[in-house]
């Protein structure tokens, strides 16, 4: 199987997630998840960090309060402190599908390509209209040269989600890489029509292509 360079986009809708009580520990909490996921919203991650901490504490068992610092640390560049709290979260709560997600992302980011799909895979199985888990487990599947495998996905992420951007403009990289140079350019046009701001991504991931091609005809 040949491994092409990494070409694809990533559709990251990571976000902390709101949590309710059901305890009187647990109220503590909440108070403490709400406000790290305020200073998470204005860019304060170490302040966010505190407060999840904090949460953690007064509710050891709250796998939100796992995930949520989690994407501090991924944000931050700390992907083993992230890929623990995942971890972490998961072990909490097995069908956490948005903490499979995260860490297939990271996974990823660590070049352990089976481990992201194992994980984008099982985030399907929990949630199988999760769009963006397709998306990203075709991405990892173009990474490694499995060209209709990413298709496929990159297909159903849009049948799921037709207004997906990322999985237009993968599906055509794809495409293009296969030779399918019309339906690459169809793919690329409906991208920039939902999301005209990914025109010099796609410029650049087309002169990659190109150079990808130059470099395995040598």
């Amino acid at each position: 199987m040949r491994c092409f360079p990494c070409l694809f986009v990533f559709s990251l809708v990571l976000v902390a997630l709101p949590v309710q009580a059901q305890t009187s520990r647990a109220d503590s909490a909440t108070s403490y998840l709400s406000r790290g996921n305020d200073w998470l919203a204005k860019g304060e991650l170490d302040l966010a960090i505190t407060d999840y901490n904090l949460a953690i504490a007064f509710d050891p068992r709250s796998a939100v309060a796992f995930f949520n610092r989690g994407r501090i640390w991924e944000l931050k560049g700390d992907l083993e402190r992230a890929l623990a709290d995942y971890s972490r979260a998961i072990e909490l709560d097995h069908q956490f599908d948005k903490a499979f997600y995260n860490r297939g992302y990271i996974w990823f980011a660590k070049g352990e390509m089976e481990s992201a799909i194992a994980d984008f895979t099982r985030a399907i199985e929990i949630n199988p209209r999760h769009a963006a888990a397709y998306n990203n487990r075709g991405g990892v599947e173009l990474e490694r040269g499995d060209l209709d495998r990413a298709i496929s996905d990159f297909d159903q992420a849009i049948k799921l989600d037709p207004r997906l951007a990322r999985a237009y403009l993968n599906r055509g990289m794809a495409r293009l890489l296969q030779g399918q140079e019309a339906e690459s350019q169809r793919d690329f046009d409906k991208c920039l029509r939902l999301k005209p701001d990914l025109h010099s991504v796609i410029e650049q991931r087309i002169k990659a292509i190109k150079e990808f091609r130059k470099g395995s005809d040598r």
